[in-house]
């Protein structure tokens, strides 16, 4: 089988802008004012999502692409095919991502909010993996 090749630079751009909220939010976890912590933390939670949402839909072209399945599956589903196809090292981190990110969308909540921000940690390291594997994909 041909692997079709992805254009996967908007989601390096989102992960490295996603990296540096992280890193920000470390940086001044205990020398900043509040506000201007939950300013920092607030764009943790914003790069989460985009990236989030960038990352499904880089998962469903390239399944799309590389595999002639319907992608118009509900997204645990989307991300079991991710698994099989090897583009995830476990699906159900995402499932929790997936929830996390439907919290935030749909409501602002203080608690939604910590959540997404205790997952960043987790998540960007599972979304450079995806990144590592559609690069791997693309050099075949």
């Amino acid at each position: 089988m041909t692997i079709a090749e992805i254009d996967i630079s908007n989601l390096e751009k989102a992960i490295k802008s996603f990296e540096n909220a992280i890193k920000a939010a470390e940086d001044t976890k205990d020398k900043a004012q509040e506000y201007i912590k939950d300013t920092i933390r607030a764009g943790v939670v914003q790069n989460f999502e985009f990236t989030y949402e960038l990352s499904w839909k880089y998962i469903q072209r390239y399944l799309e692409l590389n595999n002639q399945i319907d992608t118009t599956v509900p997204k645990k589903q989307l991300f079991r095919e991710a698994f099989e196809n090897g583009l995830l090292d476990a699906p159900d981190s995402w499932f929790k991502y997936h929830e996390a990110r439907n919290k935030t969308s749909h409501m602002y909540s203080q608690a939604a909010s910590e959540l997404v921000y205790e997952l960043s940690n987790d998540f960007i390291k599972d979304v450079k993996n995806l990144l590592h594997n559609l690069v791997s994909a693309n050099e075949k």
